[in-house]
Parts: C-alpha cells; structure tokens; sequence
C-alpha cells in the first residue's frame, strides 16, 4: 500500500507512532509519500526509519489537498487493502485536543520508537558538545520570519536568552533557513558568557545526536521539538495559542504527567526560569 502523508517532521512522527505497526499486522510494505510543499523536511525522517518505505514527494499536491480527501479517524484494518493509496493525517484530530492514543485505537501507540542515526552523525554530534559544562539546553528558535506571522511570533531572541539562563551551556539546533534567529541568540548568549555550540544545517541525526546530548531542550513549535519527547529528552515545546489542543494531545502520557514534557501555550520567559 501507499500513503501520502503531511510534508513535516512533526507530522511525520505523530503518524508513525501509529503506522508503524501496519507492515507486521498486513504482512506487506508501507510506501510514503508527502506532498510537494515547501519546506521539504519530512523525509530527513522517513528516510531513517525502519518498517516503512520513503516514496517521494507528490508532484503539484499541498497539505490543503490531502486533508480535503485524508482517510476518516474511524477506519479498521480493511481500510488499509493492497495495492490501494490512501491520504492519511492525524494533525486535524490533535489540534482539537484529542489523544494521539484516541486515533486509530486498534493500532499500538509508540511514543518513544528508535530513530537510527550514522556513526558520522554520532561522531559530528559528540564532537559539537565537546567541551561544553553541564547541565546543558539544546535550544531551537526557528526564525525571524515566523515574527510577520499573527500569532506566531511568541519571543524575541532577547527572551530566548532570559528562558536559558539557568543552564551552564546551550546547543542550538536549526535549518540553514533558521540561522539568522539562531546566531543573534547565541551572540546575546556568548556575551554572557555561556558556552555554546552551533548546530545549524545538519543532517537531523545530528541535530538528534546533540539533543540526545543535552540536559534539557526547549523549543518553538517544531519537529525538533515533538521528536524531543519521542527521545525522553526532558523540556518545553512552546505553543501558540491556535494549537492550544496540541498540548495534552500528542505527547506521552506518563511524561506529561511527570512534567518531563511540556508542550506549553504562550508561556513567558520568566516562567519557564520558575
């Protein structure tokens, strides 16, 4: 069978957690595919995990399109029949507060599902961290376009900072597209003092590697930041107020309950610190 699933990371994640049991329970192979939308990131996961097969990007097609025509949150094992393509997203289910659990409650929900990564990558990422005291953020910060969007805009780099203070040192994670934001706030962050490492337009193994070598993580709304929990890396995931459901929805739940994971609507700088 072939699914066409939602074009990022975190989209990505959400439904394998899920779908990766299909292989073993229909005895045949999983293709995926995304929609050919910018920016193109989900296949820097898909590529790397096992049970699934990474299938391209649809030529024309936008998430718009998929979710017109996305398979309902109801169907049994019969839906997924050979030779057949299905549209197939969960994002719509999450953002209403629904658990992740709660969606196709027939197929296990793997929160915490092994994402293999290179020596190269092992290596680069231990090689990053050198050096660096404990206890140690792994931070994202995303970009300064997010500010021209309403809504998305949630903390100059100036309130990044503040959010870090507590730690000894800080690795920050990004796109190349997000390494604007990224070095003002680490050049705010070395002007204090704190040690700091850059990890920007690397491989995703490696960005996993760093976070993977951290403390703590604290992100804006990300892949990165829902990958986070995926690996128990233990922190926030800030959250805009138009996905408030997100926060209870995805995550597990034995980390939400700890505290362990925190997907947070709009908190302040300050708040965090406390």
């Amino acid at each position: 069978i072939c699914m066409c699933w939602p074009c990022g990371i975190g989209d990505a994640s959400w439904l394998y957690a899920k779908l990766k049991h299909l292989p073993a329970l229909l005895g045949r192979e999983v293709r995926v595919s995304m929609p050919d939308a910018e920016p193109q990131r989900g296949h820097q996961l898909l590529e790397r995990l096992p049970g699934v097969t990474w299938a391209g990007y649809e030529p024309g097609w936008r998430n718009e399109d998929l979710f017109q025509c996305a398979m309902k949150p109801d169907v049994g094992l019969e839906a997924f029949a050979p030779g057949s393509w299905l549209a197939v997203e969960v994002n719509r289910w999450l953002e209403r507060g629904r658990k992740l659990a709660d969606w196709l409650p027939w197929l296990p929900t793997d929160y915490h599902f092994h994402i293999p990564t290179t020596e190269e990558e092992r290596e680069v990422g231990a090689i990053l961290l050198m050096g660096l005291p404990k206890p140690r953020l792994a931070l994202y910060t995303s970009n300064r376009d997010k500010d021209r969007y309403p809504g998305w805009a949630l903390w100059s780099a100036a309130e990044w900072v503040e959010a870090a203070s507590p730690f000894a040192s800080v690795a920050l994670l990004g796109a190349e597209y997000d390494r604007d934001r990224t070095e003002e706030v680490a050049a705010l962050l070395r002007a204090r003092g704190v040690p700091v490492a850059l990890c920007v337009g690397r491989s995703l193994g490696t960005a996993l590697e760093v976070m993977r070598g951290c403390d703590a993580f604290l992100s804006y709304p990300s892949g990165i930041g829902i990958l986070a929990n995926v690996l128990r890396v233990p922190g926030v995931m800030l959250l805009p107020k138009m996905l408030s459901g997100l926060a209870v929805a995805y995550a597990d739940p034995e980390d939400l309950k700890s505290g362990a994971y925190r997907a947070w609507v709009t908190p302040r700088a300050e708040e965090l610190k406390e």
